[in-house]
Parts: C-alpha cells; sequence; structure tokens
C-alpha cells in the first residue's frame, strides 16, 4: 500500500508519503517467511526557501531463525543507506532514521 500526500511528487517540498508492505514466501518448513516493511516520509517548510525532511524505514522477518538466502535487508534494491550504497546488510530486523535540511535554488 503507498500513500502520498505531496506537492510534487520527483522533488516534494511538503507533505507526506507512507509505504507498507506484508507479504509470505514459502508453504513448508524449509521456507517460511513472513515479511512486514513500513518508511514514511514528512517534509515540512522552515522559512521561504528552505524545508525540513524526516525519513523513516523499518522492516522485520518471521520467523527470525531464516536461511541466509532471504535475509536481505539493507542495500538490496531501493532500500539503501546514503553514503553506505555500495554496501549491503543482511539480516531479519532492520530500522533507520533519516532527517536533512534543505535550501531550495534560485
Amino acid at each position: 500500500m503507498t500513500y502520498y500526500d505531496l506537492d510534487y511528487i520527483p522533488y516534494p517540498t511538503k507533505g507526506y508519503a507512507v509505504d507498507i508492505f506484508a507479504g509470505k514466501m514459502g508453504f513448508d518448513k524449509r521456507m517460511n517467511l513472513w515479511e512486514l516493511d513500513a518508511s514514511a516520509t514528512g517534509l515540512w517548510h522552515v522559512g521561504k526557501k528552505n524545508f525540513f525532511t524526516l525519513i523513516g524505514y523499518g522492516a522485520i522477518k518471521a520467523p527470525f531463525k531464516q536461511p541466509y538466502v532471504t535475509q536481505h535487508m539493507l542495500g538490496y534494491g531501493d532500500t539503501y543507506l546514503q553514503g553506505y550504497e555500495y554496501y549491503i546488510i543482511d539480516g531479519v530486523m532492520a530500522g533507520y532514521l533519516k532527517t536533512a535540511l534543505y535550501t531550495q535554488a534560485g
């Protein structure tokens, strides 16, 4: 499920966005994975040309004892940490919180 309430989706300066994913992979003892991922973004104006961004992400996979092939967490696809794009983090639970203060040019 995805929800957008942004002023301009490619480069937003105010609003909110939420993305939630729930899924299941496998049906037997060898492969039994439940996954829940959620991310949220909030953007607020703080001055005429400045805005503040808060981004949160969390993911959990159950049961916690998973084969290595299903432990992909951060660094795969669109889920990565800025500055660590060339690294991967495996596991069954992860989360991060990112803040930024931007200034619009012009």
